[in-house]
């Protein structure tokens, strides 16, 4: 049940009979994710939020370590109650009229923005595939190459490093007796991978990735339709690579954007506000 109002700042607010008999402006959702992006925004480096905005909110320690859930049981009456369905007096209003389901893949978008750029790519191996190893301790591409070349190459950095840090070499210690029975947690640093067709960016990768989170108890969940148009794999999906790659990038975009509004206590919007 509910009534559509116009807010102080113009943007259309649909009012929610909630409980108690008092009326929120907007779905409990729109809430979640102005507290999940004000998460991420609290705990990124290249972010600083305007914590003069956030007043009765609890401050950035209790935003980072407390489920919305419980923030929401203790704090919503203060914060975003209405008394009744016509009351224009909101506390905290959004920008816009949520959009959840462009608000939600910028979410995920942001969560997986560090996927790696083959993640769930297939690729037909033969004698020509290349290959490259990386140093997962720091993340960098030490050699590219055929397969074979690779393996004898990543053991010749196993025996260095086992030689450095006398890993794996039993209480005796000594280095010839190891070099057949290596440490798996050295070789599990040197990771052998398919060179990704798709290294300038990882759009697809992260399309990818949020498609194969979406599953319960094992089962996929059915696809709704904002997650339908990126599934890349999905012979029906309606969008060919270039499209999906498209709108991954739209959705980066608009994560950064959400995350300058909710450090200016502002959120709603999946355009650029800045200087509005």
């Amino acid at each position: 049940m509910g009534t559509t109002t116009i807010d102080k700042r113009g943007s259309r607010s649909e009012n929610i009979r909630y409980r108690e008999g008092l009326w929120i402006p907007y779905r409990k959702r729109a809430y979640l994710y102005w507290f999940k992006f004000l998460q991420e925004a609290e705990r990124h480096p290249d972010y600083k939020v305007d914590w003069k905005k956030y007043r009765d909110w609890g401050g950035g320690d209790l935003i980072l370590h407390q489920r919305f859930d419980d923030w929401w049981e203790d704090r919503w009456v203060k914060l975003f109650s209405l008394k009744n369905k016509t009351s224009s007096k909101v506390r905290f209003p959004l920008l816009k009229r949520p959009d959840y389901e462009g608000i939600r893949m910028s979410y995920l978008v942001w969560l997986y923005r560090d996927t790696p750029s083959d993640f769930g790519e297939k690729v037909e191996i033969t004698p020509n595939t290349m290959f490259q190893i990386i140093d997962t301790k720091t993340d960098k591409v030490l050699k590219k190459g055929y397969q074979d070349n690779l393996k004898e190459y990543r053991m010749t950095l196993v025996r260095q490093t086992m030689s450095k840090k006398k890993e794996g070499f039993g209480k005796t210690g000594k280095y010839l007796e190891g070099l057949d029975t290596p440490s798996s947690k050295v070789l599990k640093r040197y990771k052998i991978e398919v060179c990704s067709r798709n290294s300038r960016s990882n759009n697809l990768a992260i399309a990818r990735k949020i498609i194969s989170t979406q599953t319960r108890d094992g089962r996929k969940i059915r696809p709704e339709a904002y997650l339908f148009a990126i599934d890349v794999d999905n012979p029906h999906c309606p969008n060919n690579t270039d499209m999906v790659k498209s709108l991954i990038g739209r959705y980066k975009r608009r994560s950064l954007n959400l995350l300058d509004q909710v450090c200016r206590g502002e959120f709603g919007h999946l355009k650029n506000t800045r200087g509005k």
